[in-house]
């Protein structure tokens, strides 16, 4: 018990928030519930964040990761410094144990500016990936494109070959004659 009485101001006890706000039972319910829907909304973002780290992981440990899971880490440790405490505290004013999760916070926060620098390779990779993204789409419309022309062409020479073939039937080489109808002059051949 000496514990719980340390972490809440030991000989000069911390007032409970509740007291400082003389019971205004309607302010704190409306303050509670909105504390507790951006916790419930920050863990999702937190939990979201993990399962993509976890998916994307790959067994490889790269310093712009880290960079992203010191960064994951204070934002959690941001609610429960901010919004968890202040729920907790307006029943237990345990100010004291507040102060360690403060060093946590303090750690990840510094931490995470140490190796943000790392986070510069993230950037640069995207912006890489934007650019080969951006080749391949118009690679792929010049490809189409081409496509689309060669079956024009096909289907032309199609045309083409066939109304020759008609002609052909239609005027025919006559035997004893000369080489039919030409179309080009003629040839030093002729």
């Amino acid at each position: 018990m000496k514990l719980f009485e340390w972490l809440t101001g030991g000989d000069v006890q911390y007032m409970a928030r509740v007291d400082c706000m003389r019971e205004d039972w309607p302010t704190i319910a409306v303050v509670v519930a909105l504390q507790l829907g951006i916790i419930v909304g920050y863990l999702l973002i937190a939990k979201r964040w993990r399962s993509y780290e976890v998916d994307n992981a790959e067994g490889e440990r790269d310093d712009g990761a880290d960079a992203l899971r010191d960064l994951r880490n204070t934002f959690v440790l941001c609610v429960l410094c901010g919004y968890v405490s202040s729920i907790v505290f307006l029943w237990w004013p345990a100010y004291r144990l507040l102060a360690f999760v403060l060093v946590a916070l303090n750690y990840y926060t510094w931490r995470f500016f140490v190796r943000s620098g790392k986070l510069e390779l993230i950037y640069k990779q995207r912006k890489v990936l934007t650019r080969v993204r951006g080749e391949r789409d118009e690679a792929k419309k010049e490809l189409e494109g081409a496509l689309e022309t060669n079956g024009r062409l096909a289907f032309e020479l199609e045309q083409m070959e066939s109304a020759l073939k008609e002609f052909h039937e239609q005027y025919p080489k006559k035997p004893g004659t000369a080489k039919g109808l030409r179309l080009l002059p003629p040839s030093k051949e002729d």
